[in-house]
């Protein structure tokens, strides 16, 4: 019987170290990024790379803004979840797009904006009863196209009142 323990103990401390050493995933795949490189094209409606994109933050009212086109409607949101809103631009409606975001909670906020998954605001924080608004305009092609997504979250879990209005200007 004492035997029997034995070899059942020495089979399972085999084991565990076969499973340790042994199925390790030892062509586990490397993520390599390499920059992007524009590539000349002779149609009005290319999506232009982000360096042709010049970012401006301002402390303008939401409010105030007279948009061409309204892509976001005044939104708010409160509550423990963070606000994400989306939209997409193309060349035909402009170059220049305004996003605002107002913090009306009691605690620092932080802002993301991508376009086409490309992040060009990073974590940018907002005090409470600050707004910012980011005016991105394109310098090169004849208007801006993309994918465009807007993250407004609480590093803190804290409760948020957070609004935000975009629009072509």
């Amino acid at each position: 019987m004492k035997n029997k323990r034995i070899v059942i103990f020495n089979a399972a401390v085999l084991l565990i170290l076969i499973a340790f050493l042994g199925f390790g995933n030892r062509n586990e795949a490397v993520q390599v990024s390499a920059p992007a490189e524009s590539v000349p094209t002779a149609t009005s409606n290319a999506i232009s790379t982000a360096s042709s994109i010049q970012v401006t933050e301002s402390l303008d009212r939401a409010e105030d803004a007279s948009y061409k086109k309204e892509l976001i409607s005044l939104t708010n949101q409160r509550g423990k979840s963070a606000y994400t809103g989306s939209l997409t631009t193309w060349p035909a409606d402009g170059k220049v797009l305004s996003i605002s975001v107002e913090n009306k909670g009691d605690s620092t906020i932080y802002l993301r904006i991508k376009r086409n998954e490309e992040e060009l605001v990073m974590s940018k924080p907002i005090r409470k009863g600050e707004q910012i608004t980011h005016t991105f305009e394109q310098l090169e092609a004849d208007g801006m196209s993309g994918d465009w997504g807007i993250y407004a979250y609480s590093k803190i879990g804290a409760d948020m009142d957070v609004s935000v209005r975009a629009g072509r200007l």
